[in-house]
């Protein structure tokens, strides 16, 4: 579970984090020779994992502070050491909540409150068990506010406050319960990680990924400071792709191929990668058609190897054969892109996908009439007019396409926003090169173009096509 191991990151500090003359109050030399041997045996209770080790070390370190009360940093050492024997039901809770109400409040700010070992049992809850109910989302939420009355200055109990309301699809309460988290530690690499998530589903779920950029730039900025910071951390992988996507949509490339170069360097299982499809986009978009489809083929034998792995699962999406129709169309492979593209089209009813399928039917049966021909029935694709849709701007477009005496800028007047525009300059392209008027195609697929939404589905085609033999815009 995603929280769990942050819990075990953070809960039980390193004893040695503080040096022991911080706060410190003078103490005998019997003291001080206590404390040191308390914290040998603790040392040697966390290496082997010794339950008992580590309870001698607790009746060490309890005689030390009995001779020494006011010492903070013996108070932070000791009531860490209980916590963690409370969090491994090796010790009694009230032992622990005793200690924390006599902790001087120096000691509490860098401490958890006992309340967060139940709060990491509630969220445990969540594992499928015959003996436990789960936790409901109020008894979660009531316990985290609890933590965070006892210690405002908590970034831990801040973080799972986060990663809670991202639980329950309250984006912007996450969001701002990371940024407190950071604003407590700047540079704390799980607030950072979750900030950035935070922003880009904020931006996708808002249309603010073309309309507002800078939403997307805050979730660039804070995944790539968080991979900076905690070049290890078990995201680091995840982070890493999800940058190289969001470089793709603000069309910075260059960040893309190399950030999605780092993840594509580091292996899942046993030599299975995560398909790269940030680097994929950005070389298409690059106009590399050769190397996007080397490094897909590559890509699609690993996971061949391997197909019971889940992350093979993505190597028959549409998408990703959609990724490979557009880098052989940029090879000028049209055969290729025509039958992947066939299996794109057999995957999904998205009239969208379909439309654009027609395109690459229209080219490749002119350039092999013989070929299209002879296709099964069942291979052809069905006619633009089969491609009506409940959703008015979809129909909108279907009518479009499917009228003979079209007013060529009839679609772009009615687009409203971004999405809208690419797609009302990138169909009516699609319409006018099925019309034979090549130029005002290419004219129409620039305007897309210059829209700049990277990444977008008809902005990634548009890009594809004008870079492609068919205009020859292949600038780089």
């Amino acid at each position: 579970m995603r929280l769990y191991s942050i819990f075990l990151a953070l809960a039980f500090f390193s004893i040695n984090s503080l040096p022991v003359t911080a706060y410190a109050k003078a103490g005998s030399d019997s003291a001080i020779e206590l404390w040191e041997k308390g914290r040998t045996e603790v040392r040697r209770g966390l290496e082997s994992g010794s339950s008992s080790t580590l309870k001698k070390a607790e009746k060490i370190l309890r005689d030390a502070r009995s001779q020494m009360p006011d010492n903070v940093n013996l108070q932070v050492e000791y009531y860490r050491l209980l916590y963690h024997l409370v969090g491994e039901k090796d010790f009694n809770k009230q032992a622990l909540e005793k200690e924390f109400s006599l902790l001087h409040q120096k000691a509490k700010e860098v401490v958890h409150p006992p309340v967060m070992l139940d709060i990491l049992d509630a969220f445990q809850r969540d594992r499928p068990s015959l003996f436990t109910e789960p936790a409901t989302s109020e008894e979660k939420l009531n316990l985290l506010r609890q933590a965070i009355r006892q210690q405002p200055k908590s970034v831990l109990a801040w973080y799972i406050l986060s990663v809670h309301q991202q639980n329950e699809h309250r984006e912007f309460l996450a969001l701002d319960a990371a940024l407190m988290a950071l604003e407590l530690d700047k540079d704390n690499g799980s607030a950072l990680y979750q900030a950035g998530e935070l922003y880009n589903i904020i931006a996708e779920k808002n249309t603010y990924v073309y309309e507002e950029t800078e939403v997307l730039g805050k979730a660039a900025r804070h995944l790539a400071k968080a991979v900076a910071i905690v070049p290890n951390h078990g995201s680091n992988l995840y982070a890493l792709n999800l940058l190289g996507q969001i470089y793709v949509r603000l069309g910075l490339f260059p960040l893309a191929m190399e950030v999605s170069q780092k993840a594509k360097a580091r292996m899942i299982f046993d030599g299975i990668l995560l398909h790269p499809a940030a680097l994929t986009d950005a070389l298409i978009y690059l106009g590399k058609g050769d190397e996007a489809v080397a490094l897909m083929k590559v890509s699609r034998e690993v996971d061949v190897k391997f197909l019971s792995h889940p992350v093979s699962s993505a190597a028959k999406s549409p998408a990703r054969k959609s990724r490979f129709a557009a880098a052989n169309v940029l090879k000028g492979d049209w055969k290729r892109a025509y039958t992947e593209y066939v299996k794109v089209v057999k995957k999904t009813d998205s009239p969208k996908l379909k439309w654009i399928a027609q395109w690459v039917h229209d080219v490749y049966g002119k350039k092999s009439p013989r070929f299209v021909n002879m296709m099964k029935m069942e291979e052809a694709f069905e006619p633009i007019s089969e491609g009506a849709s409940t959703d008015p701007w979809i129909k909108k477009i279907n009518d479009y396409l499917t009228d003979a005496n079209r007013d060529e800028m009839a679609l772009v007047r009615d687009a409203n926003g971004t999405f809208q525009k690419v797609e009302a300059h990138f169909y009516t392209a699609l319409a006018l090169w099925i019309g034979g008027d090549a130029e005002g195609s290419k004219r129409h697929l620039r305007e897309a173009v210059k829209l700049k939404a990277y990444g977008y589905q008809e902005h990634f085609w548009a890009t594809v096509f004008l870079k492609s033999e068919l205009f020859s815009e292949n600038k780089g």
